[in-house]
Order: C-alpha cells, then sequence, then structure tokens
C-alpha cells in the first residue's frame, strides 16, 4: 500500500506569497490608474494587511446541494471556467485600463471592501484615500457589463454539456459575504443539474416517448417553452391557451443528424430559441412547419401536430429536405429528389459548411433562387463556430448530375 505524500508546505507557502505579492501589484495599478499615483502610497501596510484578510477571493465551483453533477464534468469545470474568466477582459475608466474579468471580481471588489472598511480618522490622509475609492463603489455601468460579460461565459460553457435527452446544467455566481471580519468575501459559483420531462404519446397508435422542450439558463436555472395555438395561426375559442411543447426523441435525433457540424448544445439551444418566438409555415399537405432558426438564419423546419393538449414535434426537416417549400423549389429547378440530394450529401449543414460553394458562382445562383441563400449566409457568419467539415463537397460533381442525373458517377 502507497503512503500518501504529505503536502510541500514550502512550496505551498511559496505560492500562497507569490499570489498575495501579485494581488497587490494588481491593486496599485488599478489604483494608480483610476485615482493617480498619489493614493496608494498613503495607505498604511497594516490597512492593506487588513484588506487582504477580507479580500474578495478567487472563484470556487462546486455542487449545489442535491444536485447530481458528474465528478469528471465538476473536475473539468473547476478548470475551464476560471480559465474562461481570466480571459476576459473589461476596460476602466478614465484610462481605460484593462484588466481581467476575475481581477475585476477579486481585486477590484477587494478595493471596494477596503473602501468601505477605512475610517475617516483610523490613519492620516484616510479622509483622501476614502474619498478617492469612493469612484470603484460608483462602477454601477461597469458592474453590469461585468456581470453580463459572466452570464455569457457561464452561458456558452453549457453548450458543450448540456442535452436534452439526459441532462440539462446550469450555473450560478454567488457572492457570499462572512459572518464575521476579517474574512474572505467568497465568489461561488454552484451547479444545477435537471432531467428533461419525457411523456408517452401516441401517434400513429404508437406510443412514443417525446421530451419537453427547453433549456437551462444562469441563474434562472430551466425554461420551458410553451406557445399559444393563436401564434400558429389557429382559432378558437382555447386558441389562448398556452400548451407545452414536447419533441420526439426521433426529431432530436433527425435535428442533430442534419446540423451535424456544431455542438449539439448550441443545436439545441437555438431550437429553444426558435420554439420561444416561433415562425410558421405549412406545407402542400396542409402539416404545420415552424421555422427552425440557427443564429438569426433559418436552416430548417419542424413538423408539429396538436396531440392530447400539447405541441408536439414530430420530425426535423433540413431546409433542402423535399417536404419544404425551399426543397420543393429546389427539386422544381433542379429535378433533385430526395435520393439524389442524399446522394450529393446536401441534405445536411455541414455540406455547405465548405469554401467550394464560393468558387462555384452556378451552384450558388441555384440555391439562391431555390430560396436556399440561408445556407450561404451560414457558411459566412458561422464558419469561426464548426465543428466538422464534409469530406468534400463537389460542386462540379452536383452540376454534372443535375445535368444528367443518370449518369453513373463514381463516388467523390
Amino acid at each position: 500500500m502507497e503512503r500518501k505524500k504529505k503536502p510541500n508546505t514550502q512550496a505551498q507557502r511559496h505560492l500562497a506569497a507569490q499570489y498575495r505579492a501579485n494581488f497587490f501589484r494588481k491593486m496599485k495599478l488599478i489604483i494608480d490608474s483610476v485615482c493617480g499615483t498619489n493614493i496608494y502610497p498613503l495607505i498604511p501596510q497594516s490597512v492593506l494587511d487588513d484588506a487582504y484578510l477580507c479580500r474578495s477571493a478567487p472563484f470556487k465551483i462546486i455542487a449545489a446541494y442535491n444536485n447530481n453533477i458528474p465528478s469528471k464534468l465538476l473536475k473539468d469545470t473547476k478548470v475551464i471556467l476560471p480559465n474562461l474568466i481570466k480571459q476576459e477582459i473589461i476596460s476602466l475608466p478614465p484610462v481605460n485600463l484593462e484588466i481581467s474579468l476575475n481581477d475585476f471580481y477579486t481585486v477590484l471588489f477587494t478595493i471596494i471592501i477596503l473602501q468601505a472598511r477605512i475610517s475617516e480618522t483610523s490613519f492620516n490622509n484616510a479622509h483622501k484615500v476614502k474619498a478617492a475609492l469612493a469612484q470603484f463603489v460608483s462602477y454601477t455601468s461597469k458592474n453590469r457589463e461585468a456581470k453580463t460579460l459572466l452570464y455569457n461565459i457561464l452561458n456558452s460553457y453549457n453548450f458543450g454539456y448540456n442535452d436534452l435527452r439526459k441532462t440539462l446544467y446550469w450555473f450560478k455566481h454567488d457572492i457570499v459575504l462572512p459572518k464575521a471580519l476579517p474574512a474572505e468575501t467568497e465568489n461561488i459559483i454552484h451547479a444545477y443539474s435537471l432531467i428533461p420531462e419525457t411523456i408517452n404519446v401516441r401517434v400513429d397508435d404508437i406510443s412514443r416517448p417525446a421530451i419537453r422542450v427547453g433549456w437551462a439558463l444562469p441563474y434562472t436555472g430551466a425554461e420551458w417553452v410553451s406557445i399559444k395555438p393563436s401564434v400558429l395561426g389557429f382559432k378558437g375559442p382555447f386558441s389562448e391557451i398556452p400548451l407545452k411543447v414536447y419533441i420526439q426523441l426521433h426529431a432530436i435525433n433527425r435535428l442533430l443528424e442534419r446540423i451535424d457540424c456544431f455542438w449539439q448544445g448550441i443545436i439545441q439551444f437555438n431550437m429553444f430559441c426558435s420554439l420561444a418566438k416561433p415562425k410558421y409555415t405549412y406545407d402542400n399537405n396542409n402539416n404545420l412547419l415552424i421555422e427552425y432558426i440557427f443564429f438569426g438564419t433559418k436552416a430548417g423546419y419542424f413538423r408539429a401536430d396538436i396531440i392530447d393538449g400539447i405541441i408536439l414535434l414530430r420530425t426535423f426537416l433540413f431546409i433542402t429536405n423535399n417536404g419544404t417549400p425551399e426543397g420543393q423549389l429546389l427539386e422544381k429547378n433542379t429535378g433533385l429528389k430526395k435520393l439524389d440530394k442524399k446522394y450529393l450529401a446536401i441534405d445536411k449543414l455541414s455540406t455547405f459548411m465548405t469554401a467550394d460553394l464560393d468558387k462555384n458562382d452556378e451552384v450558388q445562383r441555384i440555391f439562391k433562387t431555390s430560396g436556399c441563400q440561408c445556407l450561404l449566409d451560414l457558411y459566412e457568419k458561422m464558419k469561426p463556430l464548426v465543428t466538422k467539415h464534409a469530406n468534400g463537397f463537389d460542386s462540379e460533381l452536383m452540376l454534372k448530375y443535375i445535368t444528367n442525373p443518370n449518369t453513373e458517377i463514381a463516388d467523390n
């Protein structure tokens, strides 16, 4: 049995001293930049020592009480989230000094605590120091900016882990004041989890599982989608009563298969946003189609029905699929049917995340005149976030296939 190694206390003391020295260096830089270089030297070392004992501590990530957070996720989050917070920059007036968001919540907040603890008669020039540091207390707009930056970090971090088919996670930042002084003010990020509701819906005389559509947002947690039938064009005495929205497991899988080159969390988050403010149309068979908007650009439709008092998303149709208005126009303009589109791989988004489209004006014209300009727009807007590219879309192959679809063409 291996003996546990004792912690290297000397190394720990060295790191602690290094952190302390760096903390005061940053504090001096911030005070000098905002208040002038004549303020920091007026603060006695004993007051600075007290400020360090009462400092705003680094971010700590813990699982919220009674929430099931996988150990690997929690371990990864403890490393990744603090680094993301350190990378975000915020500038301070009047000289626009740039500091990290982490330093804003730790060093700058410590300056605010210091200002509150200084008595105007506690040391020589205390009134002058307290008045100068009051500028930090009035950083109302900067506090809002910092909160927004932190919210966006916590929100985007969810994209890597959230999945309606399994579990939704979200994070909440809490500033925990000490019960007695001197003691640290804690920056705690609590991690929460929730398993989405699943029901069985009878469709075509078959019982099928369906998942409640929603998303988990920072601070507030889960938000579930409900839609008034009147918003989708229905009229009647009950059309103003909101109905819960559910999606069949098959439909989520189809969505991830077609929008196949981004994190699944990003894909599902855009589904939530699309249904929160739905736009709709109908196909030739009078089936309800609700638009799937991907970061402001249409990329497909959910085929939906009202069944047993809920709105059920039956399947997902990529915008080029034959069941969509654009897909039908594309077939009319090119003659391409369902299997042709599958053969050419134009039934999934990754095919359009390739620069080959930029090189062929004729292929671009075909998609534009068929109402699929959105696919070209998505390439320009979203290419930095693409996680997967097609093996190689050959625009010349497509043109040759359209010209003579009965000709045998070798696999590209």
